[in-house]
């Protein structure tokens, strides 16, 4: 929901939905509402698959990356998993014969951050970031299931270190195992607009699933989030210990929080390029009308220094105001972008 404000340098909107993807480049996981922190939000991004020399592996080398679910547990237990049952084609969910190799392996395993103790360097495109190997158990697991080309292991972000920031966009605001910045903030109005120019070619709509968003809002105009600089987020802050919810509890779960007097302050930085992955239904892994969904969107929105580059999103950074206790953002919260 879009609201009207007295300035036309000032737009009141609200979080439509909240993502978080706990393993880089494995399927997400809506909330109602999470914890935001400089990082980002809370869960986002600290577990990422890595090749041998350390290099991450994503959709773009291994779709069927997409289709593996993540799960964590208010402990922070992660677990993995693909559908044991067959294709329910109402729901087009991903069945465990999408892997070749599924009949040899389990349906899920699960793991605690604990478990990870062998350190390691790890890189995310130049910037080399400390990790923690996951057990040898659950790096044969991932391998059984996707027989990628090279040796894959799962690794753990080594909070006792740090990634190098990227001080020129970001200031100090590091993110996890982001490729970037450590929010992606995206505009729904942009994607009817975008589906719209699909449907004039005869390409099915597609979702905001494909653009792996955190934050989804709504403007007035298509793109124009990309005119703004800066904005706040209505918070709140815990009345007791919170804990990163489980995708089971979504439906019915209101956590326990007290509205915070201090809103969040975001950063609208620069634009996000898009690449292959955004052509990958995250139901199949399967690439679809790649160039025409490529051609579209540079139409409708390109980068500023390549037209033929598409763009969808804005990194952000999240400023809290020092503040020492958890604060929380939920869908429906109301967030005001300023030009």
């Amino acid at each position: 929901m879009t609201l009207p404000t007295s300035s036309t340098t000032r737009m009141a909107t609200t979080i439509e939905s909240l993502w978080i993807y706990p393993v880089k480049s494995l399927a997400g996981i809506a909330l109602t509402h999470c914890e935001i922190t400089p990082q980002g939000l809370k869960g986002d991004r600290q577990w990422m698959i890595v090749d041998d020399q350390g290099f991450f592996v994503s959709q773009r080398k291994l779709p069927i990356m997409g289709l593996i679910k993540t799960k964590l547990a208010p402990d922070n237990t992660l677990t993995l998993s693909i559908n044991d049952q067959p294709n329910d084609q109402q729901n087009s969910q991903p069945s465990a014969a999408s892997f070749t190799q599924a009949a040899t392996v389990n349906t899920s395993i699960s793991l605690h951050p604990d478990e990870c103790v062998t350190p390691c360097s790890t890189w995310v495109w130049k910037d080399e970031c400390p990790a923690l190997e996951a057990p040898a158990p659950v790096n044969a697991w991932l391998n059984a299931l996707l027989q990628y080309k090279k040796p894959i292991r799962l690794v753990y972000f080594d909070k006792t270190g740090h990634r190098p920031p990227d001080s020129a966009r970001f200031g100090d605001n590091t993110a996890f195992f982001a490729d970037a910045a450590p929010i992606l903030l995206c505009n729904s109005t942009s994607l009817t607009a975008l589906n719209s120019a699909l449907h004039s070619r005869d390409i099915m709509e597609i979702n905001m699933q494909r653009f792996r968003p955190n934050i989804v809002v709504a403007t007035q105009t298509a793109f124009d989030e990309h005119t703004y600089t800066r904005g706040t987020i209505e918070s709140y802050l815990p009345t007791q210990a919170h804990t990163q919810i489980t995708p089971d509890a979504i439906p019915n779960t209101t956590p326990n929080t007290t509205p915070n007097t201090t809103a969040v302050k975001l950063q609208l930085i620069d634009h996000c390029q898009r690449c292959a992955m955004i052509t990958l239904n995250p139901q199949t892994a399967k690439s679809q009308n790649a160039a025409v969904l490529f051609e579209c969107l540079s139409a409708l929105n390109s980068m500023p220094d390549n037209p033929k580059a598409p763009a969808f999103g804005v990194n952000c950074t999240a400023d809290l105001n020092r503040q020492a206790s958890a604060v929380i953002i939920k869908q429906g919260a109301i967030v005001t972008l300023t030009r």
